[in-house]
């Protein structure tokens, strides 16, 4: 009876560690992915840009995570109020976004224009192409804090 009782332990810890590493994995593999993108271009305060970087970041990790309440943060009031109305299909597909560059176009110290490349990739079972879209990005400085303002995007490459 003993015995039993310590095959059953061990494989209940067992299951435990598999599944926190399961889920520990899954995760560095999104943070790894949307940090490969580096600050480059006309930059004349660093620490804005990289803010504006980090910004980036944190919105595609919330649009991957859908996590609705994150992803609307990064954005202005405006920009909230717009994209609100937009976001009825988060739901439906299931993507991995990875930001692959980042370049700063035009730099004020109360605004920041920037040109970047983003990776979305299908990861589930409901048709959606992946691709490669150039965005260009506007950000403002709203209540002391950058946001993002605007997101256009300009071209998109199809991939796989």
């Amino acid at each position: 009876m003993y015995k039993m009782i310590r095959i059953f332990i061990f494989l209940l810890i067992s299951f435990f560690l598999f599944f926190i590493w399961l889920g520990s994995d899954h995760q560095d593999t999104v943070s790894n992915r949307q940090t490969t993108a580096t600050l480059s271009g006309k930059i004349t305060d660093k620490e804005s840009a990289q803010n504006c970087l980090d910004l980036v970041k944190k919105n595609l990790a919330a649009a991957t995570e859908k996590n609705l309440e994150a992803y609307l943060a990064t954005l202005s009031d405006k920009a909230q109020a717009d994209t609100k109305k937009e976001l009825s299909s988060i739901d439906s597909y299931d993507l991995e976004h990875e930001l692959i560059a980042f370049k700063v176009l035009e730099q004020r110290p109360d605004s920041l224009f920037v040109e970047a490349f983003q990776r979305t990739n299908n990861q589930g079972t409901t048709h959606y192409q992946n691709h490669i879209a150039q965005i260009h990005y506007t950000f403002m400085i709203e209540a002391g804090e950058w946001k993002i303002t605007d997101a256009i995007i300009t071209n998109i490459e199809q991939i796989d």
